[in-house]
């Protein structure tokens, strides 16, 4: 419903002066990288997008396959496969992923997706955000092991964690 409002208020005001400052202020939000895709090639990045991924301006990405984010071609097809399926039923596509810098560097990132046009063929334009969630996935590993070891350190019975019938820790 507010979405339909947004859109009422824009068409009736006629300013398109306006609805193109707002759509540049809500692209170069400063707290999330965003990017516009079509036919999963960049057609616009913002300033956040950019700096994330290592890149010195957000042009250095535009006209680029989305290829450049993925660790690997696997990735992107395995990913691609299954996040469109979705985008092409209306639906938005959320999800983790381990990404890649323009160095090679490796970070976590939130990404929620949405088609801007989910009636058409596959791979329609669609509308990316793009969260680094790295230090938060760090943290949280962190305080797990810090449970996990006050467990072992505290039980009053031995305790053993395998893996792959390999002893990693144990209490006794």
């Amino acid at each position: 419903m507010a979405d339909n409002q947004a859109v009422s208020y824009f068409k009736s005001s006629g300013d398109s002066l306006n609805v193109n400052n707002v759509l540049r202020t809500i692209l170069d939000n400063p707290l999330v990288g965003i990017i516009l895709t079509n036919n999963r090639k960049i057609v616009h990045a913002n300033k956040k997008m950019a700096e994330m991924f290592g890149y010195d301006k957000p042009e250095e990405m535009t006209g680029k396959s989305t290829r450049i984010i993925y660790r690997s071609d696997e990735d992107f097809n395995e990913i691609g496969k299954n996040i469109y399926s979705s985008l092409n039923k209306g639906k938005e596509a959320r999800f983790e992923m381990l990404a890649k810098r323009k160095d090679g560097s490796e970070f976590w990132c939130l990404l929620s997706g949405k088609s801007a046009n989910p009636d058409e063929a596959d791979n329609a334009d669609s509308v990316w955000i793009f969260q680094d969630i790295d230090e938060f996935k760090k943290q949280k590993e962190m305080l797990e092991s810090n449970i996990y070891r006050a467990i072992l350190d505290n039980s009053l019975v031995g305790i053993v964690l395998l893996q792959k019938r390999r002893i990693i820790s144990a209490n006794c």
